[in-house]
């Protein structure tokens, strides 16, 4: 973390070991959402939000699985 004129910098970074989406579920970080968009058809949607500058926390949209949603239909 870097901190400069109280501005506080903080990344994580991600693998594909699932390491971070564990200590999300543990508790340990807890992301800031501001808004959860349920498809791709609404990524204009978010785009916007993000570009006028509205968000204020992540901006998340669901990318369903293709092998998943196949089992699911089963």
């Amino acid at each position: 973390m870097k901190k400069e004129k109280d501005v506080l910098v903080n990344y994580v970074t991600c693998g594909p070991d699932g390491k971070v989406r564990r200590l999300v579920e543990e508790g340990v970080i807890r992301p800031d959402v501001d808004r959860v968009f349920d498809d791709l058809a609404q990524l204009p949607e978010a785009h916007a939000l993000l570009e006028r500058g509205e968000a204020r926390g992540k901006v998340v949209i669901k990318v369903q699985d293709p092998l998943t949603a196949a089992a699911a239909a089963h």
